[in-house]
């Protein structure tokens, strides 16, 4: 935990090379420890289901830092293992996998895989509806998501009606006046001015002013 510690504390100050060392120390001394992973009766005893947590949320960290430093396959590698992880100690459909899922799928957005994104991001979004309610902020967050790699795309309608989704929840969550209603009315304007409707789009864009 120490070497975790101190990796956090590197990354929040941007040293991010230092951060990166430090989760690499905490994934070896874990993986070092704890028992082969792959076996069930290991990732069901009591006594060590807390440090399995532990390094599954380690490698998540660990991933966010790869990501940010550039390492697409590291990363993608770091988000897989914390992924099966977190399915083997707390299920399908556990909001800590979601969470996995949403990052690892704007990772891919960045570099463009925009349909291997948009599969997680539509397996999250199921997973935070299903545990959370359908007018979540962190539904929101993930619809948003979807909007953007709709666009990507060129699924302009599919955009359109997952923002306005997306909208409709921060409304509740945050008020029409909100800087998150405003920042998904500049992405609703552009999938209106990308579906040829440049009225609609002119409107979506003063009304977030």
């Amino acid at each position: 935990k120490c070497s975790s510690i101190k990796a956090m504390i590197y990354e929040k100050n941007g040293n991010l090379d230092a951060a990166r060392e430090w989760y690499m120390n905490s994934v070896k001394i874990l993986d070092g420890l704890l028992p082969d992973v792959a076996s069930k009766e290991f990732l069901d005893d009591v006594d060590l289901h807390d440090d399995y947590l532990e390094l599954a949320s380690t490698l998540f960290k660990f991933a966010n830092v790869d990501d940010m430093l550039g390492d697409e396959r590291e990363t993608i590698n770091l988000y897989h293992r914390s992924i099966r992880l977190y399915r083997s100690l707390q299920g399908e459909d556990h909001l800590n996998v979601a969470n996995v899922q949403y990052h690892m799928a704007l990772m891919l957005g960045r570099h463009e895989q925009f349909d291997k994104a948009m599969d997680l991001l539509q397996d999250a979004l199921r997973i935070r509806v299903n545990n959370l309610g359908k007018d979540h902020h962190e539904v929101a967050t993930c619809l948003f998501a979807i909007g953007v790699a709709h666009d990507k795309n060129q699924e302009y309608e599919d955009a359109i009606l997952t923002y306005q989704e997306c909208m409709r929840i921060q409304k509740l969550e945050y008020g029409p006046e909100s800087v998150e209603v405003a920042t998904t009315l500049e992405n609703y304007g552009i999938a209106k001015g990308n579906s040829n409707d440049l009225r609609g789009a002119v409107e979506s864009w003063e009304e977030g002013l």
